[in-house]
């Protein structure tokens, strides 16, 4: 079966996870889509999770939804009475039935039901907001039983309640274990992140290592698995360091390992660490170079930015401009192609130099560089601006003679 729908601005997400659907791919693709990546109508698979058998609805975006628009999906479904599940909590939070409204409705009604639960140790959702009071160990059980009684749909809105500073020394064990054995039987992907946010601020014990170990090891928690190894840095369990290293290559968790790594010290593992210095994901470099530098390890520091234009520049105007927009990780690629468009003036160390400048860009920042080249036995200049709307999709505009341009176009295959 399948039907169309439209959300409320803003809530897809939920919803379709309240639906019982991994929205993780929907996510991405919006932000691919709104970076001008992809075009719309777009298609994806996504996993049913409450299904004991594997069941891969497939999605149709025909718009992501904006700040005044609706988003409009399709959904697909091969069994029928998954489909009709799928369709009518869907369509329960549509547009049509003024879902945004029941959301709130629904939200409203736990925040009541949680208030009522916190008024035994005269604290209220504010409290928690201000972390400020201490939850009793009958309130706590009571909070207990609220989530185990709760939806899947509005557990995680039970389970951020439970902070480390406002529970008492001697319940935290009592609390940490709750939390951490609950993971395995939960099957909704975003209550995984719920129960793993107050393991990874800090609530934890040594005894629930084990357990933490486990999760990390399964794949199947994807990117949650970083609180978890967060979560795992607290016990200061001595098998942490090895365990988190062990996911250290694995694209999601990279980021996530080597800042733990930082955390714990873990100088053994310095080689490991060292590999990430280059990466070409910038947030990965700057997490290795930070880690690094935690561990007491000398980071070879990018060239200085001596050709950096620190007024406002005014561009030669017998220059040809070529740019583009691209993916944070190609942008060194990229300037090495450019280092071949010439044949002197901008090579290997101009290239670190404005590498290192970009990697310490904060969005919305703009940089000009100006560099003395040499192309077809002549002296020019190559000017170089790089913007940074958002931290992943740099833009870049080079200014050259048109020798140098015609060369960068063949190069960049344009």
């Amino acid at each position: 079966m399948n039907f169309e729908v439209e959300l409320p601005r803003g809530k897809p997400n939920w919803i379709l996870s309240a639906a019982g659907l991994r929205a993780d791919m929907f996510t991405k693709l919006a932000m691919d889509y709104f970076d001008g990546k992809i075009s719309l109508p777009v298609e994806f698979d996504c996993e049913y999770f409450l299904a004991d058998t594997p069941v891969n609805p497939r999605i149709t975006v025909f718009d992501f939804g904006g700040l005044t628009t609706a988003a409009r999906v399709k959904v697909e479904v091969s069994e029928e009475v998954i489909g009709k599940r799928i369709r009518e909590i869907v369509s329960r939070y549509s547009v049509k039935n003024n879902g945004e409204a029941i959301i709130e409705s629904e939200r409203n009604d736990i925040h009541a039901r949680i208030n009522q639960i916190l008024s035994r140790d005269r604290m209220t959702i504010g409290d928690i907001d201000k972390c400020s009071g201490v939850i009793s160990q009958p309130t706590l059980e009571l909070l207990m039983k609220l989530f185990e009684g709760t939806d899947y749909r509005w557990r995680g809105d039970v389970s951020w309640v439970f902070k480390k500073e406002l529970i008492a020394k001697a319940d935290r064990p009592f609390v940490a274990k709750w939390l951490v054995n609950l993971i395995p039987h939960e099957r909704n992907p975003s209550v995984w992140s719920a129960l793993a946010t107050p393991l990874m601020n800090g609530l934890v014990v040594p005894e629930i290592a084990d357990a933490l170990i486990s999760l990390i090891k399964d794949k199947r928690y994807g990117l949650v698995r970083g609180a978890f190894c967060e979560a795992l840095c607290h016990t200061k369990d001595p098998r942490a360091a090895g365990v988190i290293v062990s996911v250290v290559n694995e694209a999601d968790m990279t980021r996530w390992a080597l800042e733990c790594l930082g955390k714990l010290r873990a100088a053994e593992y310095i080689e490991q660490i060292r590999g990430f210095v280059r990466n070409t994901n910038p947030e990965i470099r700057r997490e290795a170079k930070r880690s690094m530098a935690k561990l007491g390890f000398p980071v070879e520091a990018p060239p200085p930015p001596v050709h950096l234009v620190k007024k406002r520049p005014t561009l030669p105007r017998d220059l040809e401009e070529w740019s583009a927009d691209f993916d944070i990780e190609d942008l060194i690629g990229f300037l090495e192609k450019l280092s071949r468009a010439v044949d002197a003036g901008f090579g290997p160390r101009e290239v670190s130099e404005v590498a290192g400048v970009a990697d310490r860009m904060k969005p919305d920042q703009s940089k000009t560089f100006a560099f003395p080249i040499t192309i077809c036995a002549r002296t020019s200049e190559l000017w170089l601006t790089v913007y940074l709307g958002d931290i992943n999709t740099p833009a870049v505009a080079v200014y050259a003679t048109p020798d140098v341009i015609k060369r960068l176009r063949t190069l960049n295959g344009d």
